[in-house]
């Protein structure tokens, strides 16, 4: 099967509703977690995801939950730095290193993984999961993590 070109993957992202999905993820963590930043929804690598982005670490490590075109009803997490410049990813790579040298980085600094995030198998409209996933990475990266609402 050949590779999907850019415009057939944003034109995915449009049929199956990704941005709309991404919108209420982003609505739920905001309601879940109001003193947290989540920015998104926003096309990200040109238009190969949609993506909503947690701040973990102010400036230097966010949790991005990325929405691929693939069709399926699910995403991807990783932990990325602030930006692509090598500036960033520099800072990111020396903070991962000294504070959680355990979390691998991939992809020339670019990402990571935390355990259990290889295959999650989530799905987009499954907000109480989505939720438990970035409460995990604050137990990782703040110590501790709000109180989910309603719970």
């Amino acid at each position: 099967m050949a590779k999907k070109t850019l415009a057939e993957m944003r034109a995915d992202h449009r049929r199956y509703g990704h941005l709309q999905q991404a919108q209420a993820i982003a609505a739920s963590l905001s309601n879940r977690f109001p003193a947290l930043k989540i920015s998104g929804p926003e096309e990200t690598y040109s238009g190969k995801y949609i993506t909503v982005s947690v701040t973990l670490v102010p400036g230097l490590v966010f949790m991005c939950i990325n929405l691929s075109s693939s069709g399926l009803n699910q995403h991807s997490y990783n932990l990325q730095p602030a930006s692509d410049r090598i500036a960033d990813r520099q800072r990111f790579a020396d903070y991962m290193a000294q504070q959680h040298p355990s979390i691998l980085l991939s992809n020339k600094w670019h990402y990571a993984k935390l355990p259990g995030w290889t295959r999650p198998n989530v799905q987009n409209d499954n907000h109480a999961a989505i939720a438990r996933h970035v409460e995990a990475a604050l137990k990782v990266f703040v110590g501790t993590s709000p109180n989910l609402a309603g719970q």
